[in-house]
C-alpha cells in the first residue's frame, strides 16, 4: 500500500509540472489573443470612418437641357479612402523563457527531494541478506571481491547455480539442494553481485562470470579429485554452455533449467538505450529510486507470479520475502542494472550448443508468460546427440518448484 500512496503522490507532482508549463503556454496564447482583439477594434474604427465619409459625400443634381443637347457630366465629390494603415502595436512577447527555466528547475529538485525522501524513510535497508539455504556459508576470494557458497552432505560433487534477476540467489536452487545433498555433497553458488556475495560497484559482463565460475569448476574438481555434475537456471545456462564448449573435462554432466540463448538469430544489441539504463541505476537518488519501484513486493509478486510460475499460487511467501530482502541491500542494484540493460546475454549462443561434448539435458517448463517457444531444441538435438530435451506441462520455469515429481524423474534418471 505504501508504494501506491508514493506512485499517487510521484503522479500528482507531475501533474503539477503539467499545469505549470500549461500555465507559462496559456500566458502567451492569452498576450496573442489579446493582440488580435486590438487588431480587430481598429479595423472596426476604420472601416466605420470609411462609411461615415461615403455618407458625407454630396452628389449634385443633373441640370435639364434640351432633348438635342448632351448630357452633362455628372461629378461626384467622392473621397477614395484607401486601406487601413495598420496599428503600431508594440512587438509580440514570447513566453519568458527564464520563467519557464526556473519552473522546471523547481520541479526537478522538487521530485529528487521527493524521491530522496521515499528512499530514505519509507523504503526499508537491510544491513544483510538472511541465509537462504540449510547449508554451511563459505566464501572464496576473487579479484572483485568474495564469492559465497553453501555446501552440504557427502558424496559425488555437484554445483547450483542460479538465475540472474534483480532478487536471484541461491534461495532460487532450495529444492535441488534439499533433494541432492541427501546423497550428494552440494554446493550452491550465490555469483557476484548476488545474494551473499559481495556486490561491487564494476562491470558486470558475460565474461566477468565465466571466469568466476571456471574458477569454481576446477576448485571443486581439484577439491573432490572428480568432475562435478552442474545444473543451472536460467541466464546462467549460457554461461555453462560457453565453459562447456571451451573445456569440457571440467564437467561431468548438465542440467540445463529454463536455458536462454536458444534463438539461431540471438545477439546481443549494445545500443545507446542499454548504456542509458545502466547509467540511469547508476544515479544515487533516482536511480535508487527506479529499483526500488521495480523491486517493491507489489512489482515483484506480480512478476514471479505471472511471469515466472504457470501457478501463481505455486510462489510462497518465504520466497516472495527473500526475493525482497535480497534486492534491499548495499548495492543491491549493482549487477541488476547490467541485466536490465541487456549486457549479460552471449552472442551468437546457438553455435556454441552445437558443439558441446557434454551430456546435456535441457529441461523447458510450459505455463509462465515468459515461456519461449522451444522450437530450436528438436533440431538442436537431432544435430547435436550430447543433448537431450525434457518438456513439463504447466512447469513454468521453477519446473522442480511446480512439479516436483516430473523434473526430479527426468534429472535422477540422467544423472544416474
Amino acid at each position: 500500500m505504501i508504494w501506491f500512496w508514493q506512485a499517487f503522490k510521484l503522479l500528482k507532482l507531475f501533474i503539477s509540472f503539467i499545469k505549470a508549463i500549461k500555465k507559462i503556454l496559456d500566458r502567451s496564447d492569452d498576450s496573442d489573443n489579446d493582440l488580435k482583439i486590438e487588431d480587430k477594434i481598429t479595423s472596426a474604427k476604420d472601416n466605420k470612418e470609411v462609411v461615415e465619409n461615403l455618407a458625407d459625400t454630396k452628389i449634385e443634381k443633373p441640370v435639364k437641357t434640351k432633348k438635342k443637347s448632351k448630357p452633362e457630366k455628372i461629378e461626384a465629390n467622392i473621397e477614395l479612402v484607401g486601406p487601413p494603415e495598420e496599428p503600431n502595436l508594440p512587438p509580440k512577447k514570447d513566453s519568458d523563457p527564464l520563467s519557464f527555466a526556473i519552473g522546471l528547475l523547481g520541479f526537478t529538485a522538487g521530485f529528487i527531494g521527493t524521491v530522496y525522501i521515499i528512499n530514505k524513510f519509507f523504503i526499508p535497508k537491510y544491513s544483510k541478506v538472511p541465509k537462504a539455504l540449510t547449508g554451511e556459508l563459505k566464501y572464496i576470494k576473487v579479484d572483485e571481491g568474495l564469492i559465497a557458497y553453501y555446501k552440504d552432505g557427502n558424496g559425488p560433487p555437484m554445483i547450483l547455480l542460479h538465475g540472474i534477476n534483480p532478487g536471484a540467489s541461491s534461495h532460487e536452487m532450495e529444492v535441488i539442494f534439499n533433494h541432492y545433498r541427501l546423497n550428494r555433497t552440494v554446493y550452491s553458488i550465490d555469483l557476484l553481485g548476488f545474494g551473499q556475495s559481495e556486490r561491487p560497484d564494476i562491470e558486470y559482463t558475460p565474461e566477468l562470470y565465466i571466469r568466476h565460475i571456471s574458477e569454481l569448476l576446477n576448485h571443486t574438481k581439484l577439491l573432490h579429485d572428480c568432475k562435478p555434475d552442474v545444473i543451472a537456471l536460467g541466464l546462467t545456462t549460457e554461461y555453462i554452455v560457453a565453459i562447456a564448449e571451451k573445456a569440457p573435462e571440467l564437467f561431468n554432466k548438465i542440467i540445463l533449467i529454463s536455458p536462454t540463448g536458444l534463438e539461431k538469430a540471438i545477439s546481443k544489441t549494445r545500443c545507446a538505450c542499454c548504456k542509458i539504463a545502466v547509467n540511469l541505476f547508476k544515479l544515487p537518488v533516482l536511480g535508487q529510486g527506479l529499483f526500488n519501484l521495480i523491486t517493491s513486493k507489489t512489482f515483484l509478486k506480480k512478476y514471479l507470479s505471472s511471469r515466472i510460475f504457470a501457478e501463481p499460487r505455486n510462489l510462497s511467501y518465504l520466497m516472495l520475502q527473500q526475493y525482497y530482502h535480497t534486492t534491499h541491500v548495499d548495492g543491491a542494484k549493482n549487477a541488476p542494472a547490467f541485466y536490465v540493460a541487456g549486457e549479460l546475454v552471449i552472442e551468437n549462443l546457438f553455435q556454441k550448443y552445437l558443439n558441446l561434448k557434454v551430456p546435456s539435458l535441457v529441461i523447458a517448463g510450459t505455463g509462465s508468460e515468459a515461456y519461449s517457444s522451444y522450437e530450436a531444441l528438436s533440431p538442436l538435438t537431432k544435430d547435436n546427440k550430447y543433448i537431450i530435451q525434457k518438456v513439463i506441462d504447466n512447469g513454468g520455469l521453477l519446473s522442480y518448484i511446480e512439479k516436483p515429481d516430473d523434473f526430479f524423474n527426468a534429472t535422477n534418471k540422467f544423472l544416474s
